[in-house]
Parts: structure tokens; sequence; C-alpha cells
């Protein structure tokens, strides 16, 4: 809903929008939801998508222009295009990391990210529920690679990051 007020406002000021929302079908998530059940993934996925998303943003008239399952081969098929064209520019390589992880918030946490429960075990700070410590192989970029460039490029633009302030008024 916040996108979609976002989109409609940008619209609004006449600004060029295309809003595209969909579902992220991959994690931990949808993995043990749809093993509690019974079901596959993929179907658990189908069912959430066609029975509670769809109908919910077409009661809310939610304005996206495209809705996409990263399950769907227009983005799998991109995906694999793009980490294939950084995996031959040498931009990626394989590692690994542990570290605890919040299945809710779907990503890893740093120790300033968690709180302690009465008897110690770590907790989401957002969720109040225990982490897991979790190790996994993965591909990872070589921002480190980039880093002078990026600094020196926003010491010499300042509002790269970040939107240009509006000039100001007068009182």
């Amino acid at each position: 809903m916040a996108a979609d007020v976002l989109a409609r406002w940008h619209r609004r000021r006449g600004e060029d929008v295309w809003f595209l929302t969909g579902t992220d079908e991959h994690g931990q998530k949808i993995l043990r939801t749809a093993e509690a059940h019974g079901v596959p993934p993929q179907e658990w996925a189908d069912r959430l998508v066609e029975e509670s998303w769809k109908p919910l943003w077409s009661h809310l008239a939610i304005s996206n222009d495209d809705f996409i399952r990263t399950t769907e081969r227009r983005h799998t098929d991109r995906v694999q295009e793009f980490v294939q064209d950084l995996h031959d520019k040498g931009e990626i390589y394989k590692g690994g990391y542990e570290g605890p992880y919040c299945v809710y918030c779907e990503e890893y946490k740093l120790p300033g990210e968690l709180i302690a429960a009465e008897d110690g075990t770590p907790l989401c700070a957002i969720h109040h529920r225990p982490v897991e410590l979790l190790k996994e192989e993965n591909y990872f970029f070589r921002l480190s690679e980039y880093g002078d460039r990026l600094l020196a490029h926003y010491d010499a633009h300042p509002d790269f990051i970040q939107p240009p302030r509006p000039p100001a008024t007068r009182s």
C-alpha cells in the first residue's frame, strides 16, 4: 500500500511512474508455511497469489502497472542473464556467510539488531522471535573494488544518492 501511495503521489505531480509489484516466492517463510499446510512451496504461493493477494489489490484498486512473480519465466530468465554477465566479467565470487538470521525479516541480523530473551536466547528486535544461526554458500558482488570510485563520485555529485533539494521558498 505504501508503494501505491507513492506511485499515486508521483503521478499527481506529473512524473512518469511505472509501478511494478509482485511476489518473492523464495525463502524460508514460504517453505515453512507450505510444509505446515502439507503442500509444495509453488502450490502454496499459487494459492496465496490467486486467493489472497490479487483479490485484495483489486479491492483496494492498487495502481500497479505490472505484477511479476519470482517464479515466472520472464523473471528467472532475466536474472540468469544478469548473474551470468556478472560472473563472466569476474564481478561476483562464490563464498560463505554465517550469522544470526530472522526468518520473518528474511535477513541476517547484526548484533545491535538483536535483543535477549529472559533466558538469554537472541531475538530479532523487530519480531521478538528467536533468530537462527544460518550458514550458506552464495555469490557475492565485488563492491569493495568500487569503493574509492564511488566515494569520489558521491563527493563530486552530492545529490547522486538522494533527490535534489527543492529550491528555498520565501516566507
